[in-house]
């Protein structure tokens, strides 16, 4: 099944139903599938041939929407580009992919025009909003523009279709293939999970270009034949307002998100009560934030589980999900938790969690070496560390990179977040471990403060020694004006890292 079916279905049984909205403007399904179309001719037209890459530069709009959906028609396989990229990063990611054209806004494009020399691939960039005046390039609008006779080709399943790449935060990004057959599967597990009904009117606030907007949010809502609202800048109070006034039903959101929203004058439970399920993902949510965001806004996120390269958990959505907890393995996935010696450990107990399924990316682009270290004999090795109780579902622990390992004893950074996020005063905190000579590792922990709050690091100290075990306390608190997010909306715990370096030299 190809990914673009869902458009061409609601063209065909509903054509007039909205597909997209942004600022003011819609486009039905039936519009939406003729504009693919088009593009995807004019695509064929200059000359590229399956397989073939296309790269969009793009924040919330339509026209990346388009692009994704004429790429998968023309049988090219979609490098969407991180909008938070500066211009090195954009040209590795271009060259490394083999990106042949480049679709983009002129204001994020200018990150690129300013290293062009380097680009190796690109022979073609199209740019909207009269870019091109300015740049020598050609209009989006051409993309547009009657294509003629041009028949689009018959696409197999098995083909890539896209290439995602990895934040990169300890290495150069990794360029995640995906197919027709590996993203479709899941969509229709996420859309079942989520039910269809629910997802009448979707917010796509993280930017298009990262998978949990892509496979959890775009693809989903159309395949249930709802209406995307496109939403291009994180602006909280705005995004608060817009939920609220548009009757929104569904949306996603990392935590550092939520946090955002807490802090948003005058949100109630009210300004969500159009909303029948929202998600969180791409980073594991506080245990206080998430009482916060029940007691404050009426907000209960349901937490998936899963890195780029596959989804494997969902929490269920029919009353008997674990709050906390990743959930349930979805449907289609197998699931095990090993030690570091490779042996199952035992219920309760912590382990890496290893899982396949028909939804594994298909490999890594151009890194055969990478792509064996991930997967071995079928099974994703994911670096997150998990339990799993008698029920069955998974708790996550972290990642295994970020464990702090103190004198002998396991520290998982969230415990420690959970208890220093409990203190009032108290908007955001990160936990890294620092090398020492003597226990291996020392806690630190980074903290933004609440506006006006005044607490020191004596006091957040004693604040945590009162709710976990001494040798968990961070030695160390650096309060700070904000944490550093990464390219992923995560927070950068290299960063820190570095930071505590540096502080100690």
């Amino acid at each position: 099944m190809a990914i673009y079916d869902s458009i061409v279905a609601g063209a065909r049984e509903y054509p007039e139903r909205t597909a997209l909205l942004y600022e003011g403007e819609t486009w039905s399904y039936g519009e939406l599938n003729t504009a693919t179309d088009t593009i995807a001719k004019r695509l064929i037209a200059l000359g590229l041939q399956a397989g073939d890459r296309v790269a969009l530069l793009f924040v919330n709009r339509p026209e990346i929407v388009c692009g994704y959906f004429a790429c998968f028609k023309a049988g090219l396989i979609v490098v969407p580009l991180n909008t938070r990229m500066k211009g090195h990063e954009l040209a590795y990611v271009l060259n490394h992919s083999g990106a042949k054209v480049l679709l983009a806004q002129p204001d994020l494009f200018q990150e690129i025009q300013a290293i062009r020399e380097t680009l190796e691939t690109v022979e073609t960039c199209f740019l909207t909003d009269g870019g091109e005046a300015q740049t020598g390039d050609r209009a989006y609008a051409e993309l547009l523009a009657e294509a003629g006779d041009i028949a689009l080709p018959p696409v197999c399943d098995e083909d890539p279709a896209l290439i995602m790449y990895t934040s990169g935060t300890t290495a150069r990004p990794k360029g995640v293939v995906h197919a027709h057959c590996t993203i479709q599967p899941l969509v229709i597990a996420t859309t079942a999970d989520l039910r269809a009904d629910r997802l009448e009117l979707g917010a796509a606030i993280p930017p298009l270009s990262h998978i949990g907007s892509l496979c959890g949010m775009l693809l989903p809502t159309l395949y249930a034949g709802g209406s995307l609202l496109l939403i291009p800048k994180f602006d909280p109070a705005a995004i608060v307002r817009t939920i609220e006034l548009r009757k929104v039903t569904f949306f996603w959101l990392v935590p550092a998100m939520y946090a955002a929203l807490l802090h948003v004058p005058g949100a109630t439970a009210q300004s969500f009560a159009s909303v029948k399920i929202c998600l969180s993902a791409g980073d594991a949510m506080p245990n206080a934030m998430r009482t916060q965001l029940r007691e404050r806004l009426g907000l209960v996120p349901i937490d998936p589980c899963g890195m780029t390269e596959m989804v494997y958990t969902m929490n269920p959505s029919d009353g008997r999900a674990r709050p906390g907890s990743i959930g349930l393995p979805l449907a289609g996935v197998e699931m095990k938790l090993l030690d570091d010696a490779g042996e199952e450990v035992a219920q309760g107990e912590t382990g890496e969690i290893v899982a396949r399924s028909p939804m594994l990316m298909l490999g890594y682009w151009n890194d055969p070496e990478a792509t064996a270290n991930a997967v071995r004999d079928g099974w994703l090795y994911t670096g997150d560390l998990a339990r799993q109780d008698a029920d069955g579902y998974y708790w996550f622990v972290g990642r295994k990179k970020d464990v702090i390992v103190r004198g002998g004893s396991n520290i998982a950074p969230a415990e420690v977040e959970d208890a220093l996020l409990t203190h009032p005063d108290v908007a955001s905190v990160s936990v890294v471990g620092v090398s020492d000579p003597i226990l291996g590792q020392r806690v630190w922990a980074f903290i933004a403060l609440k506006p006006d709050a005044a607490a020191n690091e004596d006091a957040l100290k004693a604040h945590a020694q009162a709710r976990i075990a001494a040798y968990k306390v961070p030695e160390t608190i650096r309060i700070v004006l904000s944490l550093p997010i990464g390219l992923t909306g995560k927070v950068h715990r290299q960063t820190l890292r570095e930071w505590a370096e540096e502080s100690r030299s």
